[in-house]
């Protein structure tokens, strides 16, 4: 997203600070320019001089040649050192229609023709031991500002800023909530550039903004911000020595606008604002539109016809994170000396502050990839209800890319919703309870399981011309509900129409069988649905079901009884729960199963005896199998169906219809006392079509 001078004018009125009124000078802007000088001496610039200083009316200026430095010398607290200086130039400044009030000084225009510049050039100097000791990283970074406008301004007076050596950093963010209280009508700027000449990491980069506007600048706020055109192009380096290659990467957008901007939920999410004083509503930005983004690399190009988001907020409930105190404890040494429990929480207190923040909508329209081995477009991708905690609904909408070699990739529609994650200190918790080789335990796993509504996928197609191969899928439905964390009660699911290569099988007697059956590619669909209900506490396995084309198709029902919701909530008892368990009824049906006809045929060829006879033989083992209950009349119901299915292969059906329902501990029981009993006792039928 370009990223620019967010307030233009008011980023040069910066440079010269501001003042304690000055109602009682003759001229307010001659005076108040000599006093803001002052200032920047005694804050401790090395340089704060200008050329000349002239009233235009009794209550304006023109200030000329303005040059400001300061020297940033001093310890970092990793070790090492920073030595830098910032250097500031402003060739020609007009303030007008200045009049100082209680608060601060009322400024009509201020306006700053030409190109302004902010210098930023040193190095961090490592303390290191042996070859690193003394190293330099040198950076040095211009910013250049063009013909900068702003109107109807209110800069409030200089805040003050008492030398509290036990908060080096924090001391220091009154100067951020000085800035809440400027206002301005309109503040606008030709264009801005940023030159990232020298790095620590040896990048170089270039960024420039054209025609940069935000109208209604006000408590932290600003009403609109947009960007007329935007560039930017980063150099850097990967691979070191003879092996390096030089890349660049440049980004382009024509135009962008955003709208409803406000800085307050962030200064109250790090404890800078009190919460009193915040947008109580947690937004920061209302909606951001770009247009026209383009990427250009090294291997291509992409490009983007539009971008738009909005709804982008920090949730004022959220506990706020204590910036200021974490920075002064790093510059004061003090978080070296922390205890882990200490550690630990302010870890979880700043994964916390991240779960707050949401996005309410992103949409992106039209993608185009052009590279080397991959060219292709997506027509539209986005989501509602984006955070670190979950996903609302996410989609991806008509994609098709061709890669080496014409592989292609298909996809009309992928969508997701309904997506929970675990709150982010959730994760602090997992790292803890893995800490020194520990496996962590099954309730420290159970809470970061994530959670998926439903999940669609439409239109899939990959195919490989060169191998005459292709993978495609009409349809595929998931959907989960009824959480009982992290396990659905509900859970639904459907494929049609999935096509795959039988190459694809690593079985190779299951690929020889397709093979002579002429089928080269399989295509299936399945169904399930899996439902508990708590006041019946009975489990539903409904219309399992699968089928593949011209091959066999396959259903099941069951319904067992008496799973309680501890089964749920703790797993790890679940076998205990599973003792009230009892089957209630179900139904299995296999039926058009051509690919058993070509087994017979296979397996009768192979015995040098009919597929007649191997019915027989393998209906006498089915039978057989059964053990003491092989005499009982399900037995020989058994027998007769299984041969009859083999032979035809038109349909065979095993139902469960017991009169009532059975405990599961007495089937098991009943296998090793009983088992002649049990087809009774369960209501076993077995019949196959003729």
């Amino acid at each position: 997203m370009p990223r620019g001078n967010t307030t233009a004018g008011i980023g040069l009125s910066l440079l010269f600070l501001s003042f304690a009124s000055t109602s009682s000078f003759a001229n307010p802007a001659t005076e108040a320019i000599k006093e803001w000088f002052e200032r920047l001496r005694g804050l401790g610039a090395s340089t704060a001089t200008y050329e000349r200083l002239e009233e235009r009316d009794p209550d304006g200026a023109t200030l000329i040649g303005a040059t400001i430095k300061f020297p940033l010398v001093f310890d970092l607290p990793a070790g090492g050192n920073l030595d830098a200086a910032i250097t500031i130039r402003i060739p020609e400044t007009h303030l007008s229609d200045v009049e100082p009030v209680p608060e601060g000084l009322n400024i009509g225009n201020w306006e700053a023709p030409g190109t302004a510049e902010f210098h930023a050039k040193g190095a961090i100097v490592e303390k290191g031991r042996g070859d690193t000791a003394g190293k330099a990283y040198p950076f040095n970074i211009v910013v250049k500002q063009t013909d900068a406008l702003t109107t109807d301004y209110f800069l409030p007076a200089f805040p003050r800023i008492d030398d509290d050596p036990n908060k080096p950093i924090s001391r220091y963010f009154e100067w951020l909530r000085w800035a809440v209280a400027i206002r301005g009508s309109e503040a606008s700027s030709k264009n801005l550039e940023i030159f990232s000449k020298e790095m620590p990491d040896g990048s170089q980069s270039y960024d420039r903004y054209e025609d940069i506007r935000s109208v209604g600048i006000s408590n932290g706020q600003i009403e609109t911000y947009s960007i007329g055109n935007f560039i930017s192009e980063q150099t850097f380096s990967i691979g070191d020595g003879a092996n390096a290659v030089d890349m660049t990467i440049r980004q382009e957008a024509e135009n962008s606008i955003s709208r409803g901007l406000d800085i307050k939920p962030i200064l109250r999410a790090f404890s800078i604002m009190p919460a009193d004083d915040a947008n109580q509503e947690g937004t920061i930005l209302e909606t951001s539109e770009i247009n026209g983004v383009s990427v250009s690399f090294h291997e291509g190009k992409a490009a983007i016809q539009r971008i738009g988001m909005g709804g982008f907020s920090l949730d004022p409930a959220a506990k706020a994170f204590d910036l200021g105190e974490f920075l002064d404890s790093i510059a004061l040494g003090e978080l070296e000396n922390a205890s882990e429990e200490e550690l630990i929480a302010k870890a979880r207190d700043g994964l916390a502050l991240l779960g707050g923040m949401s996005l309410s909508y992103l949409d992106i329209d039209a993608v185009a990839v052009e590279a080397t081995n991959l060219n292709g477009v997506i027509e539209s991708m986005g989501g509602q209800g984006l955070s670190y905690e979950g996903v609302e609904r996410a989609f991806i909408r008509g994609v098709s890319f061709k890669g080496p070699d014409d592989i292609s990739f298909g996809l009309k529609r992928f969508e997701l919703s309904g997506l929970e994650l675990a709150e982010l200190p959730r994760y602090v918790d997992l790292v803890v309870a893995s800490a020194g080789g520990h496996e962590p335990g099954l309730y420290d796993i159970l809470p970061v399981i994530p959670r998926l509504g439903r999940l669609d996928i439409e239109g899939l197609d990959i195919t490989a011309p060169d191998v005459a191969e292709n993978i495609s899928l009409e349809n595929y439905r998931f959907s989960a509900s009824g959480f009982i964390d992290p396990i659905p009660t509900e859970v639904t699911s459907r494929t049609d129409k999935l096509s795959f290569p039988i190459s694809l099988l690593e079985d190779e007697d299951a690929r020889a069988l397709l093979e002579g059956m002429g089928i080269t590619q399989i295509t299936y669909d399945d169904e399930l649905r899996i439902n508990w209900d708590e006041e019946t506490q009975d489990l539903t396995l409904e219309r399992l079901s699968f089928e593949m084309k011209d091959g066999i198709k396959a259903r099941a029902d069951l319904v067992i009884g008496g799973i309680p919701r501890l089964a749920f909530e703790r797993p790890d008892q679940a076998q205990a729960a599973l003792a009230t368990a009892t089957i209630k009824g179900g139904t299995i049906e296999i039926s058009d199963a051509r690919v058993i006809a070509a087994m017979m045929e296979k397996e009768a060829a192979k015995a040098n005896m009919s597929t007649d006879t191997l019915a027989h033989g393998l209906a006498d083992q089915a039978q057989n199998a059964l053990g003491a209950a092989a005499d009982t009349d399900f037995g020989n119901s058994l027998r007769e169906a299984v041969r009859t299915f083999l032979t035809n292969q038109k349909r065979i059906e095993l139902s469960i219809k017991p009169d009532s329902p059975v405990p599961l501990a007495q089937v098991i029981g009943m296998l090793v006392t009983a088992p002649d009993q049990l087809p009774e006792i369960l209501g076993l039928e077995i019949k196959a079509a003729q």
